[in-house]
């Protein structure tokens, strides 16, 4: 059994640290995204971002695999979009969570 000892040690704001450094790290990417005027697409950072046309262009899938299923970018006939693909008794099934928007709405100048 763990002393009273090792408790007091812990850090109890460490998932605030991480969460915070989190916001650190996507906001360095859309800082990038905004001066070098290019779509950016990420994951795993356990936040899905599909932004709204004319917001910079950075998009993450979020946790990606997860114990609902799996969340992923698409990209298809020029349209983007953010998924969930999960299994529901024996069908798999996708949910469309963001978009489809057309690539050309993101394009930076």
């Amino acid at each position: 059994m763990a002393s009273i000892r090792t408790h007091r040690n812990r850090d109890p704001t460490r998932t605030g640290k991480v969460y915070k450094r989190k916001l650190i790290v996507e906001r360095k990417l859309t800082e990038w995204v905004i001066e070098n005027k290019h779509m950016l697409i990420a994951g795993h950072t356990h936040k899905a971002e599909h932004p709204a046309a004319g917001l910079p262009p950075y998009f993450n899938s979020g946790c990606c695999v997860g114990k609902s299923g799996i969340t992923a970018i698409e990209i298809d006939e020029g349209y983007i979009s953010l998924v969930k693909w999960y299994y529901s008794k024996d069908y798999i099934n996708k949910d469309i969570l963001a978009g489809p928007v057309s690539i050309g709405e993101y394009l930076l100048e």
